[in-house]
Formats: structure tokens, sequence, C-alpha cells
């Protein structure tokens, strides 16, 4: 009996020691999570704003999540890179954040002022939760929920510290009278699908 109780105790503590880091790093830290929505590696590499810290970059690859935390009042901006590009780039679509801004509010955008150009790297950025207060382009960029000139107003702020960034764009399905295409069913169409620029395509 004292045997069982033993290896119940054992068990509720090894379940503490796993859970308590994943709390204690969603509690009080300010987190970005990267996404990769594609098949694609990437490299995510950061750029702080004067005097703030540095963060080594990240490897995410195609289809994994990696969490990154950042320091208390960091900020600055990130770009994504594909492991067949060249990794000094330094233009492209990024993201840009403020942690512990004014009134200790997360501010955050993505801006394609830079290269609007660039449609496979950075994609979206949205604070944990909140599934509508969102920066980016689920097409191609440019498109109007991210900075394409620096008079525009995007930039979006959340009392969370939790971001979602993803990266890539997600493969387009085509339906054909019920069919998955891509995903292996029939397709008879002879031309080429035109992107719509909103997540779609059409003949």
């Amino acid at each position: 009996m004292e045997s069982h109780r033993y290896l119940a105790l054992v068990v509720v503590v090894a379940a503490i020691c796993t859970l308590l880091p994943r709390l204690t790093l969603a509690a009080g830290n300010n987190i970005i999570t990267f996404t990769s929505v594609d098949s694609t590696d990437r490299t995510v590499i950061f750029t702080p704003s004067v005097g703030r810290e540095e963060v080594p970059s990240v490897s995410v690859a195609g289809g994994q999540t990696v969490d990154v935390v950042f320091p208390h009042g960091w900020v600055g901006k990130y770009l994504a890179v594909s492991d067949d590009e060249d990794q000094l780039r330094l233009l492209g679509v990024i993201g840009e954040v403020t942690f512990n801004g004014f009134g200790d509010m997360t501010y955050f955008d993505v801006s394609a002022i830079d290269d609007p150009s660039d449609q496979q790297g950075v994609r979206m950025l949205r604070p944990a939760g909140e599934d509508e207060n969102t920066s980016g382009c689920l097409g191609d960029f440019p498109c109007d929920n991210a900075y394409v000139t620096p008079n525009d107003e995007q930039t979006k702020v959340t009392p969370g510290r939790h971001l979602i960034a993803t990266l890539g764009r997600e493969p387009l399905v085509r339906k054909e009278d019920g069919d998955d295409v891509d995903g292996g069913g029939r397709d008879d169409s002879d031309g080429e699908d035109e992107d719509t620029g909103d997540g779609t395509r059409k003949n």
C-alpha cells in the first residue's frame, strides 16, 4: 500500500516538474511562438533596437513551432529567411515588436515597406487567444493589414505578452466537383490557377 502511495507521489511530482516551466514561461515572460505553415526550413533573424539586448537567431523547421523568450522591454524586428536563401539578406517582410511599452502593453505589426515582393517569409502576427487582432497578409503582400508605406497606421496593441507569428504560406487547396485536387483528387483543368491574393485560387 505504501509503495503505491509513493509511486503516485512520484508521478504527481514529475507532472508538476514538467508543467511548471511551461506555466512560468507563459505567465511571466515575453514570448513569440513562431509557427511554420509550410514545408520550408527557415532561420529567423532578430535585430534589436539601439540599446536593447541581442536575441540569437533560431531555426524553424518546416511545419514546426518554436518559442522564443524576449527580455523585459525588448524592442526590435525579425526577418525570416529560408535555408536555401542567402542568410545575409537584409530586406524582406518583417515583424516588429515592442514588449512592455507604454502602459506595459505589447505593440506589434508586420511591415512590407522594405520588400513587398517577399511572399514566403514572415506572414502574420497576432496575440495568443486574439484571432481577430492580426497584422499581416493571408494572401500576397502588400495588403491593407500591413505596413506598406511609413505613413500607414497599422500598429496593433494587446495587453498580452505572448504573440503567435506564422511563417510561410499555407498550401492552397482547390476543389473541383467535390474532389480535393491538391490532395490527390481528380484535376481535369488544363489551365493554371490564378492567385487572387486573398488566400484563394481561381481558374
